[in-house]
Formats: structure tokens, sequence, C-alpha cells
């Protein structure tokens, strides 16, 4: 029951709808199944003994009743009593196969759907939750553990309904026939399916988590030999990977296997039983029956009952046994998406009003579960319209802070206000919203020139008036018009692998202007670029300077030395800020840093 309102939990409301109505049709299914077999008793009965029409009140109502439709003789009767069964059998199998049809369908629906939400909830998780995440185990969780829960879990609990119903229906009907015998079979059925399973239930819950780990490994050996594939070549560790790949691999295959032959197996060994019980149930009903004509309507329903009873027992093995086996990923799946932090999806894409400053009071942060500060009591302001620099050593907290201006992290103390008004989580979607972002490794999508620059916009909505003025500033354009084959719709290639450093550099810079950012970010964005190139863009940013704000994080002294002021970090501190003739006259750690010679 946990297992089922785990599962329950991932649908949405219309999913769990459709669920109710596709059980309902399972329900009808069997029914209809059961109905279908029953069908046969009566035609066998007149077959066999035509006088039991007289006698059997049932009978005697519908063939008094079907006299109506012109059968006037037993022949008729039973013509029309097989013409019914052969009807109802044929419309069971083609109700049977419209809802298999269905469920099949439901499945890859709710597969897709529950994929889409859970990306959508990890999306809207704040940028700290992906500092302790593997983008592998996001991707296996999505792309497989999913795929997992709703094939092998939610299509065993709807089969293992109605197969239930199905099964309890068809031994009812047997008891009508024969209660005696009826139970004792129907008991050592279930009796030998519930010792098979009681035997493995803990070994499937052991592969479950075997499966579920080696599909964690799997995943992450793929991740990390094509995202350094570079270095992979060079360093000649194809093997390495190959190897680091394939043992996780090997158990995960293993693992399924062994569940296919647990589930499996039984069903041969029952069969075994049930033909041996079927020659036994002929033999015991010929000694207490006086002829054969009696016993023959009983055998011909026992032989079909179980052709359609024994594949629905092994069903219902099987539904019980994957629950078991996926049981550690249903767990380990509700655990991620309960833990998720409830993010309000329902914003507008509008920016944030800045035409002030931006103002950084008493901010201090360490990453979570960690005590040591990356930013110790920082305070500043950015006036608005004005070229910020920011420098600082390695691992003096300059990215950090960045991260904080851009509202990806929060501070433990202190706040960030544009125009005076705090940034927080109703107001930082608007507040993103009017930055431009070019950090030091641009991503770059396996797609044309035109969609990266636009990135995430729709083809109907790019507009190319302002994809050429973005690349003409970011001094990509003339490359792209000259050099490139398609021009503005070549393919780079996945990460701009048809590009060197600097010309995706350059393509980084023109999609942060193609939105006309009221705040420009540039964090180490020049560090792939010559000296010409670089001296160009920071021309070009200066030209702009009176229209919008930017911060420079670099550790070029030419990048940041026309900056209105410049601060300057060490050990997550601000030491000193300034221009920069006021930091060479002043900050004698801005000369050490820089080792720029005193007169």
């Amino acid at each position: 029951m946990k297992i089922t309102k785990k599962i329950i939990y991932f649908l949405s409301g219309k999913d769990r709808k459709k669920g109710l109505l596709l059980l309902i049709m399972l329900m009808m299914m069997t029914i209809f199944d059961v109905i279908g077999v029953a069908s046969i008793l009566p035609f066998m009965g007149v077959l066999t003994k035509p006088e039991i029409v007289e006698t059997n009140q049932v009978l005697n109502y519908i063939y008094k009743f079907s006299g109506s439709l012109g059968v006037d003789t037993i022949n008729q009767f039973l013509f029309l009593l097989g013409i019914i069964a052969f009807f109802l059998l044929i419309f069971s199998l083609f109700f049977k196969g419209l809802t298999k049809y269905f469920e099949a369908h439901y499945i890859q629906i709710c597969q897709f759907n529950v994929s889409k939400r859970i990306v959508g909830h990890y999306l809207h998780q704040p940028y700290s939750w992906f500092l302790n995440r593997n983008s592998s185990e996001i991707g296996k969780t999505v792309l497989s553990e999913v795929s997992m829960v709703i094939s092998r879990g939610l299509s065993s609990i709807m089969n293992l309904i109605s197969q239930s119903i199905s099964i309890i229906m068809m031994l009812s009907l047997l008891i009508y026939v024969n209660p005696k015998l009826s139970i004792t079979v129907g008991s050592i059925i279930s009796l030998l399916y519930l010792i098979i399973y009681k035997i493995n239930q803990s070994f499937l819950n052991r592969i479950g988590k075997e499966r579920l780990e080696s599909n964690r490994l799997r995943f992450k050996s793929i991740s990390e030999a094509f995202n350094a594939s570079k270095a992979v070549k060079v360093g000649g560790l194809e093997e390495y990977f190959i190897k680091s790949f394939s043992k996780p691999s090997k158990r995960f295959a293993l693992n399924n296997a062994t569940l296919s032959a647990i589930t499996l197996l039984p069903r041969f060994f029952l069969e075994a039983i049930a033909f041996g019980g079927t020659i036994v149930l002929i033999l015991y009903l010929i000694k207490t029956s006086e002829t054969y004509l009696q016993i023959l309507p009983t055998i011909a329903l026992y032989i079909l009952v179980g052709y359609r009873l024994l594949p629905a027992v092994q069903n219902i093995y099987s539904c019980i046994s994957n629950l078991k086996y996926v049981e550690p990923t249903i767990k380990k799946l509700h655990e991620d998406v309960t833990s998720l932090k409830k993010i309000n999806q329902n914003y507008f894409e509008k920016k944030c009003s800045f035409t002030n400053n931006i103002e950084l009071n008493n901010i201090s942060f360490s990453y979570p579960n960690s005590d040591t500060l990356i930013l110790k009591d920082i305070s500043l302001i950015i006036p608005y319209q004005s070229i910020i620099g920011i420098v600082g050593s390695t691992g003096s907290g300059k990215t950090t802070l960045i991260d904080i201006i851009l509202g990806l992290l929060k501070p433990n103390h202190g706040e960030l206000k544009i125009d005076g008004k705090a940034i927080d989580e109703d107001n930082v979607k608007d507040w993103q919203n009017s930055i431009g972002y070019v950090p030091q490794n641009i991503f770059l999508a396996d797609d044309t020139v035109t969609a990266n620059i636009a990135f995430g916009i729709k083809d109907e909505n790019i507009d190319m008036k302002r994809i050429y003025e973005s690349a003409k500033t970011a001094n990509i354009h003339d490359f792209i018009i000259n050099d490139l084959p398609l021009k503005y719709s070549t393919v780079i290639g996945e990460r701009g692998s048809r590009l060197s450093g600097g010309q995706c550099q350059r393509i980084g810079f023109a999609r942060a202007l193609y939105h006309n950012p009221k705040l420009l970010i540039l964090d180490e964005a020049t560090s792939s670029l010559d000296n010409l190139t670089e001296h160009k863009i920071i021309e070009a940013l200066h030209n702009m300077s009176k229209k919008i704000t930017i911060i420079i994080v670099a550790h070029r002294l030419s990048t940041v030395k026309r900056s209105d002021n410049i601060f300057l970090l060490n050990k997550g501190k601000l030491m000193n800020k300034g221009t920069f003739d006021e930091l060479i006259k002043d900050s004698k750690h801005f000369l050490n840093m820089y080792k720029i010679p005193t007169d």
C-alpha cells in the first residue's frame, strides 16, 4: 500500500483520473473475459445433453424467449447458443486488445508527464541545490528511473488489480460448478506461488538495490567519459572508461535478467502441474460420473478457465515480484522529489526596475555544509550606468560575489538591494531577467549560430536585427559572414566544437547583449580572447556604458584599467576600492598582486 501511494504521488490529477478510467476498463475486460468463458458452459451442456433444456429453468426460459426470434427446435437453439458463445468470446478478446492498447498508451504518457514534472522541479531549484548534485545523477533519474517506476511500478499495480478481479470471478464460476474441487485447486496454486514469492522476496529487494546503484554508476561513467573526451584521447584512457562502464552495466543487465528468470520460471513449473492436474481431474470426474457426456461440459469449462486462470495467477506473481524489485527505486525517487524545495513557477517575463544603484549590505556567505566564510562582511555600491572592475587573486571570492549579485546564491547575512529594494524569492526572476551574463566557460548548443545567440528563444520569435547588432558589438559578425559556410545558419557543433575558444566566447557576448540587459556581467569572460579582440570588445563596452551598467571580473589588468571603480578582494574581504590611479597610489596589495613597480 505504501508503494502504491508513493507511485500515485508522482502522477498529476489528470493522470490519476485517466488511470481510474483505465482501471475501470481493465475491470470490465476481466468481466467480459469471464462471461466469454462462462458462455461455453450452456452450449456444451445442450450439445451433450439436449434434454437439459427442459430440466434447467434458466435454459428453458432462454429457449422459450428465443422462440420469438424464430428458434423452433433444439438444434436451432444449440446453433444460437454457439453463435452467442462465439460472439462473446470474440468481443471479450476485442475489448481486451483495445484495453491493452490504451494501457500501453497511458503508461508511455505517464512516463512523459512524470519526467517533464520532475525536470521542471529540478530546473526551478535554487542554484545552490545544483552545487551538490551530479548532472549524471539527474539525467539517470529523469531518463531511466522514472521509466522504471512507471513501466514496472504503476503498470504492475494496475495489472495486479485487474488480474485479481479476474481470478476471483473465474474461481467463483468454478466454485459454482464444483465447490470442493475448485477450492482445492485454487488453494494449491495460490500456496505454490506464495511459497515461491516468500523464498525470493528478500533476494528481489537486494538485486533491486544493486540495480539502482549499477544504473547510477553506468550513467556516471558515460557522463565522465564523454565530457572529458579530449583528455581521454590525449591520455589514452579509452580502455579505462570502457571497463568503468562495463562493470556496472553488466551487473545492471544481470539483475534485470535475474528478475525475468524469477518471474517466468514458476510459470513452467505450474504449467506442468496444471497439465498433470487436468488428467487427474478428468479421471476424477470419470470416476464420479455415470457417463462421459455428463462430464464433458465440466471438463471443457475447467480447461478453458485454466487456460485463462494460470496466466492471470502468473501475472499477479510477476506484478508482485516487479514491485518488490522496483521498491528501492520508488523509495529513492520519492525521497528526491519530496525533498525538493517548492518553487512558485507562475512568474511573468518582466525586468526589474534599475535606475539608481546596486547595493550590497554586510554580505557574508558560506557554502552549504561548510563553516568557512567565502565572503566576509562586504558592503559596496555600484552606480547605475557605470563600469565596475572586480579583481583579486584566485580564491578571493570574486565569482561567489558575482553569483550573489546574479541572485543565484542567497547570502548567510546581509542583503542585495536594487534601487533600495531588497532582492528576494518574489522578485529575483525579475532581476535576473535584467541581467546579461558572460561566464568564462560558455555553454553552446549543437545548433546554429542564430539559435545560440538567441538561446532559449523560439525560432519564430527571434529578432534578426538584434542578432546582427549583438554580433557586431561582440566583434563576431564579420567572422560569421565571411568565414562560416552557412553564415548565421551554420551549426557550430556540441559545445561549439567547430569554433575556437575566442569565437565561442564572442558568441557568448552576443547572447548576453541580445536581450538588451540593464546590467552586463563579464566573469573572466575575456580570458580566451587575444589582446586585439579584447581591446575591441572593451572599447565597445565603454561606448555602451552610458546605456547599461557593466561589471567586469578579470585577472588581466588591461581589462579593468579604464573602469570607473575597481573593487579589490582578498580572502573574502573587500580590501580596497577606487579608480585604477587611486589603487596604484593607495593600495600596496594591488601593486603586489599585479607586480606593478613603484617609483
